[in-house]
């Protein structure tokens, strides 16, 4: 069944501390929540770069901890992976992980890792090192995309899972328009 499934987790990620004139500790509001996006994604969404109505808020960051839960898995695909992505960068989030089997799977590290472009710090070693990553999202939303490794998918049902942090209003500290420093 094609559709979208979302859920959030909506705890809090941190605390901001503000001092008052005179000094004193003024606790204030979480300065982020995170969230995690469940896409339900299909062999029948398409056999190209698929956009979904999901849009990453503007300022949110991606954890780079995305996974996938195959409930049913892909058997005639000639290439049995999918690339997760937003606008702009197809294989961002995930790169060439495998749908062939079912239940979680997990993006591997190492130098063969399939976190993708967006979430991971390719490190020019021997061997080579990747380091996981989050990606902040920009002023504009952005959506998420998925393509699946062959045109000839027909058989896969999953969910992507991508957990993400969205800023409160508070937390983004617009430009300031004076100057810093004492008064002459």
């Amino acid at each position: 069944m094609a559709g979208i499934t979302q859920f959030y987790k909506g705890f809090s990620y941190g605390n901001r501390v503000s001092y008052n004139s005179n000094g004193t500790y003024m606790p204030s509001r979480s300065a982020s929540v995170q969230r995690e996006w469940c896409q339900n994604i299909n062999f029948a969404q398409g056999t190209g770069l698929n956009t979904m109505v999901f849009e990453f808020p503007p300022f949110s960051i991606i954890d780079p901890t995305p996974y996938i839960y195959v409930r049913v898995a892909e058997t005639t695909g000639t290439t049995k992976t999918i690339n997760v992505g937003i606008t702009g960068t197809a294989a961002g989030i995930l790169s060439g992980i495998s749908v062939a089997a079912t239940g979680l799977i997990l993006p591997t590290g190492g130098s063969t890792t399939t976190l993708g472009s967006l979430l991971n710090i390719a490190v020019a070693t021997t061997p080579a090192v990747n380091i996981p990553t989050q990606y902040s999202i920009g002023a504009t939303a952005v959506a998420l995309t998925w393509t699946p490794g062959s045109a000839n998918f027909a058989t896969l049902d999953a969910d992507i899972i991508i957990p993400y942090f969205v800023l409160d209003d508070d937390y983004i500290i617009p430009p300031m328009n004076v100057a810093m420093g004492p008064s002459p």
